[in-house]
Order: C-alpha cells, then structure tokens, then sequence
C-alpha cells in the first residue's frame, strides 16, 4: 500500500511541474527532458540488479516497448493539453477517464473482478467526469 501512496505523491507532484514546464517552455523539449529523467532511476536500478530477478519474456519486453511509444504520444499530448487548458480541466479528464477506462478494460483483458464498491465508485467517477466535461463545454 506504501507504494501506491508514493505514486500518487509523486505522480501529482509530476503533473504540477509538468503543467509548469509545459507553460514554460517548449512542448516537445518538455516532453523529451521529463522522458530522459525517467529512465534514469529504473536504468540505475536495473543495472545494479542481482542475478536472479524476475526474468523477463519477449511478450514483456515487446509489451513495455509499446508502453513506451504511448507514454511519448502520452506525455506530448498531456503537454499540449497543460498549454491550453487549466490542470483543473486536464487532470480531472484524462486522469479520470483514464481510471474508468483502465478498470473496464482490465475486467476483460487481465480478468479482474470489480466489486459493487468498485462498480460505485467508478459510476461516481463517470459522473464526475461528465461533470467537469459539461463545464468546460457550457
């Protein structure tokens, strides 16, 4: 659970330094500094690995591949979005969707299941995102 915690710090702090940056400076510069810095702690932590970690199969490698390529489109998009909209907009929309969105998907893809609780909250999710939408339209 610690874990999850330290990605929501971090991952808010790195959306209010990226919503800066993208206001700041060039998007396509932002998007390629933020990418660089992020493999700087998973290559040191990789390289320095002991033998005997996970092993990895071609199907994960090929699969963090395209997770890459989308994380680039990701984060130019996202930096465009930060130039043009207040992070009020932008972090409610795609980060909410992106929630409503990746929990559906893993109940088909990877078979997980989502409780009633769950099932509540991301309705509740939906609406507020539909919320937010209509106030950026109207």
């Amino acid at each position: 659970m610690i874990y999850i915690f330290l990605a929501l710090i971090t991952y808010s702090a790195a959306i209010l330094m990226g919503a800066y940056a993208n206001r700041h400076a060039n998007i396509s510069l932002v998007s390629l500094i933020v990418n660089i810095m992020s493999i700087s702690v998973p290559l040191l932590l990789f390289l320095t690995a002991k033998t005997g970690t996970k092993i990895s199969t071609r199907a994960g490698i090929m699969a963090a591949i395209a997770g890459g390529l989308l994380i680039s489109v990701f984060s130019l998009a996202l930096g465009k979005s930060y130039e043009q909209n207040n992070v009020a907009i932008v972090g409610p929309i795609v980060f909410g969707g992106a929630i409503v969105i990746t929990s559906i998907l893993s109940y088909f893809l990877f078979k997980e299941k989502i409780v009633p609780l769950q099932g509540l909250g991301l309705l509740l999710v939906t609406i507020g995102l539909a919320l937010v939408v209509y106030s950026r339209i109207k």
